[in-house]
């Protein structure tokens, strides 16, 4: 009867871990795809502005 709980408990503790970490892994996948998101973005925002600023610079030097 002892054997038998201690196991029990062994094994929801097991369990509970196995749970953490699963959260864990799942909340650092999701930053992870955050982080490349907003990379992406950035990355995006600042070749839009590149763009911008190189369009404006081109009908500046065609207006002089």
């Amino acid at each position: 009867m002892c054997m038998t709980s201690k196991l029990n408990v062994v094994s929801h503790v097991t369990i509970t871990n196995l749970k953490l970490q699963m959260h864990v892994f799942s909340l650092l996948i999701i930053l992870l795809l955050l982080i490349t998101n907003m990379m992406m973005f950035i990355y995006w925002l600042y070749m839009k502005k590149v763009q911008v600023f190189h369009n404006g610079w081109m009908i500046l030097r065609r207006s002089f």
